[in-house]
């Protein structure tokens, strides 16, 4: 039972960080970093059309996988406890 709430724990902990990864990735830019490698130089900088919808569907496509999960191991928690 323990090791199950160390995994909801660890969900919540990837869930919150894949929501905060657009914001570190600007806020990095902002402060004339890389964007966490996405740019090399900002006034040379090519981004493919594709990086951005790209990202945002690998993004999505985990957010909803660890959803998923969660509920798994919540619906498990649940047996356990009966």
């Amino acid at each position: 039972m323990f090791l199950l709430r160390i995994l909801v724990f660890t969900i919540l902990v990837c869930m919150l960080t894949i929501l905060a990864y657009p914001l570190a990735v600007l806020y990095d830019i902002s402060n004339g970093g890389t964007g966490y490698g996405l740019c090399q130089d900002l006034m040379l900088c090519q981004i493919g059309f594709t990086e951005g919808p790209l990202l945002f569907v690998q993004l999505v496509f985990v957010f909803f996988f660890l959803i998923g999960l969660l509920r798994l191991c919540m619906h498990f928690q649940k047996y356990l406890i009966k």
